[in-house]
């Protein structure tokens, strides 16, 4: 899927009246708007119909705009924060200030909950 294509397009549009645009201020990590151009590029592949999602600013407008949508956001996001530190852990990261996470079985038991919640 080409997410740089639609990212830069619309990169280019805004410098048009914002010279200083950017979805990444060092040039790599996008910020959350620039998140939001990946991936309505992902669920826009393999549609051919006009970008069902061109009538939100922002993942957050989406979000906002289904029934329980924040809710199951942060629930999507507790399930990341928990896989992401157990698997940190398993892998004996040396990130510094780094949390430790739940072993993996039991983060894995924990996201099923979580997931079944979603």
């Amino acid at each position: 899927v080409d997410v740089h294509g639609p990212m830069k397009a619309f990169i280019l549009e805004r410098r048009k009246t914002d010279p200083e645009f950017t979805v990444a201020k060092d040039g790599v990590h996008p910020n959350n708007l620039g998140h939001w151009l990946i991936a309505k590029a992902l669920m826009n592949e393999g549609h051919e119909h006009p970008d069902p999602f061109a009538k939100y600013a922002d993942g957050e407008a989406a979000v906002a705009a289904y029934p329980h949508g924040t809710e199951v956001l942060k629930l999507v996001e507790q399930r990341l924060a928990l896989m992401h530190d157990a698997y940190l852990t398993a892998t004996k990261h040396q990130r510094p200030g780094v949390k430790a996470g739940l072993p993996l079985p039991d983060a894995k038991l924990k996201a099923k909950e979580i997931d079944a919640q979603i």
